[in-house]
């Protein structure tokens, strides 16, 4: 199995992008890394200085992005998650 080289990714347009809101999923999705968390301690072991978001954050990040000045519905959620699947995406936690 080959492992991936997070070595190789583009930092600087990573913290950008992280900057402007974007969640470590996101940017895991977007340079098809395949673990968010690895990708998030090679970030923060590269920029000590990040001020990286705690979940209370990244929620209220994730609604300035989308527009929304609320909490989702459990109704909402289901279905950003369900248009947020992959069809090769494990489904054993469910």
């Amino acid at each position: 199995m080959k492992s991936f080289d997070y070595s190789a990714l583009p930092f600087e347009e990573l913290v950008r992008r992280y900057r402007q809101g974007a969640s470590w999923r996101e940017l895991a999705r977007a340079y098809e890394c395949p673990d968010h968390k690895t990708l998030k301690e090679y970030v923060v072991r590269l920029y000590p200085d990040l001020n990286v978001r705690n979940h209370a954050d990244a929620q209220r990040a994730r609604r300035e992005k989308e527009g929304r000045s609320r909490r989702r519905s459990a109704a909402e959620a289901e279905k950003a998650a369900q248009a947020d699947k992959t069809p090769n995406r494990p489904r054993w936690w469910r």
